[in-house]
């Protein structure tokens, strides 16, 4: 063989392994999209969940449920405090 056919061969053997190297990389990273594409949409569910929880626990129901069960009852007309400072009252 001559030294132009060796050099050209590890060229080629170079180039491929390289192709194989990015080739995995590619798929790798596609893995690891989708994974976390996965993660997302159960974190998606798992958020609405949690905001159907909340909107129920602070629904008008609820909270009359809760303040009947603490004893609480519903002003008429409330009176409010009222201060001399100026500067907490704006606040």
């Amino acid at each position: 063989m001559s030294f132009y056919a060796l050099g050209a061969s590890a060229l080629i053997i170079l180039c491929s392994v390289w192709a194989i190297y990015l080739y995995n990389s590619t798929v790798n990273t596609r893995y690891a999209i989708s994974e976390k594409t996965k993660s997302l949409e159960e974190l998606s569910v798992e958020n609405a969940d949690f905001r159907s929880a909340v909107s129920r626990l602070i629904s008008s129901e609820n909270m009359e449920l809760s303040a009947e069960r603490l004893n609480l009852k519903k002003e008429r007309h409330p009176e409010y405090f009222s201060t001399k400072w100026p500067l907490v009252s704006h606040f």
